[in-house]
């Protein structure tokens, strides 16, 4: 749950931090749909990430407690997937209906840089958990070929 706070916190300084680049850059950058290009490829990672998670198969594996451990890790990754395409569908739905620049004292913030700083974060997010799946599903195999090689007796 801490590293939610953390996420998030992150995305709302990346946002504010964004808020001070000059209004025609912004203006210029959604008048060409880079955040709909975002979301496109945000749309293709995400069943992409879900096959991947689905993909991964413990029928090999004899251990109960390694096979729970990790079939939470990836339910647990495939709910955060759900939830971040869900959120992102409606943050690029929102760019659409709802814009809003405050500026109080030296404090700027345009709601178009949270929407984009939301969007890169889910696209690290995506690419990061992309790699460590590929990492797990490699260290499962190397565990099973190693099991495998305990049990097999030695040629002749």
């Amino acid at each position: 749950m801490e590293k939610w706070f953390l996420r998030v916190g992150s995305i709302v300084i990346a946002s504010l931090t964004l808020s001070y680049v000059p209004a025609h850059v912004w203006d210029r950058l959604f008048a060409t749909g880079f955040l709909a290009t975002i979301y496109t490829v945000i749309g293709i990672m995400f069943p992409l990430g879900l096959n991947q998670i689905i993909s991964f198969s413990f029928a090999e594996v004899e251990r109960d407690a390694f096979v729970n451990r990790y079939r939470g890790d990836l339910d647990k990754i495939r709910n955060i997937f759900v939830c971040l395409f869900a959120v992102s569908t409606i943050v690029f739905l929102l760019q659409y209906f709802v814009d809003c620049a405050v500026q109080w004292r030296f404090v700027r913030f345009d709601l178009r840089c949270l929407y984009l700083a939301f969007m890169a974060f889910c696209l690290i997010y995506y690419i990061r958990n992309f790699i460590a799946l590929a990492k797990l599903k490699n260290e499962i195999e190397d565990k099973i070929r190693e099991a495998k090689k305990t049990r097999m007796p030695l040629p002749a």
